[in-house]
């Protein structure tokens, strides 16, 4: 079962993070795929309509194109939608409670002398299915000005691989990688390119989000923000990132 406010704490700790998730969008993207759906994809039966409604949260746009309206589908027309869904429907996005100070917090901490002159912000990435443009332009909305490296959409070719790709950018070889996901189909992917995963309940059905598997569940990252210290090994301090987790993770 998830772990609940009753468990007792341990300390955890992270070679690195991977964000699948940095905001609450279910209401922007719901509003964006009425859009999609009435003026560029000009569906019409109440079928069809339901279906699109129930798999879009999982498609890249150029995925949705391909599949409703391949004659339109160019990654000209994809690179206009993007920007018009971030320009029209960013307002509605509701940021992660504490991410911007847990990232703060890890990017205060300096690598191990090998690594001189980096930060923790080298061992933070971001996976999203939302192209370069409305990544950037979302990340700017929920105060996140200095991003960490970004995976997006087109590069993904499936979520596993994104996340695979991610774990490429903070570094290669075993490293204990945290991703933080707030939907069912990111926590399986996360997990399968072989990272722990913390679930973020936000608009996600709490079932759903249990159901994929995460290791740990929170509501937010607010007390994880508190809790980030460095923890060092034989190769210098600060090379791990420790958070206050729930014992007994998932498996």
């Amino acid at each position: 079962m998830a772990n609940d406010s009753s468990s007792p704490e341990n300390r955890e700790s992270f070679d690195g993070f991977i964000f699948g998730t940095f905001a609450d969008d279910a209401v922007a993207m719901n509003k964006s795929h009425q859009w999609l759906v009435k003026d560029i994809l000009q569906l019409k039966e109440i079928k069809v309509i339901r279906i699109f409604f129930a798999i879009a949260p999982g498609l890249t746009t150029d995925e949705i194109m391909s599949k409703y309206k391949p004659d339109l589908n160019s990654p000209e027309v994809c690179k206009r939608i993007e920007l018009h869904i971030a320009n029209s429907y960013a307002k509605y996005l509701k940021p992660i409670g504490g991410l911007n100070r847990f990232l703060e917090k890890v990017y205060a901490i300096p690598l191990p002398p090998k690594h001189l002159g980096q930060s923790g912000q080298e061992r933070c990435a971001i996976v999203t299915n939302a192209t370069g443009p409305r990544a950037r332009a979302w990340l700017k909305v929920v105060g996140i000005d200095n991003a960490p490296k970004c995976v997006s959409a087109p590069h993904i070719q499936g979520l596993v691989h994104g996340y695979r790709e991610g774990r490429d950018l903070i570094g290669r070889g075993h490293m204990k990688i945290l991703a933080i996901e707030d939907n069912a189909r990111g926590i399986a992917a996360a997990r399968a390119a072989g990272c722990w995963v913390l679930g973020i309940q936000t608009s996600t059905n709490k079932a759903e989000i249990l159901s994929a598997g995460p290791d740990w569940v929170v509501k937010d990252l607010e007390r994880l923000a508190d809790s980030v210290i460095p923890i060092g090994d034989e190769d210098g301090p600060g090379i791990k990132f420790g958070i206050w987790l729930k014992t007994d993770p998932i498996n």
